[in-house]
């Protein structure tokens, strides 16, 4: 996996994050005025800030997962394939022409 590209993303999305935050603050202001109100401006911008940060490294860590799975069920057919051409060349050598033939067409 791309440490790398994990920690940009998560940095990308905690930006957002935070962005996401500081209007979610100014659009919904509190009329209450206790302790537990107050710098909420701050607490929003935190929370959006952490979620950010771990929902962008969460996908990319998910995407480079997935196309590694591909990659690795892509090489696992070919070789399941190659597989099956040998075992077929082995039992009836008359069909070399078709599979090649058939190859060259598919190609």
């Amino acid at each position: 996996m791309n440490n790398r590209r994990i920690i940009f993303s998560s940095l990308v999305t905690a930006v957002i994050g935070t962005g996401l935050g500081f209007v979610i603050a100014s659009l919904a202001p509190t009329q209450y005025k206790g302790v537990l109100y107050q710098d909420l401006d701050r607490k929003y911008a935190i929370i959006c800030t952490v979620g950010g940060l771990v929902l962008g490294a969460s996908q990319e860590a998910i995407r480079q997962l997935k196309r590694q799975s591909d990659q690795e069920e892509e090489a696992m057919i070919a070789a399941q394939g190659e597989r099956l051409r040998s075992i077929a060349l082995k039992e009836n050598p008359d069909i070399t022409y078709i599979i090649n033939h058939t190859e060259k067409n598919v190609l």
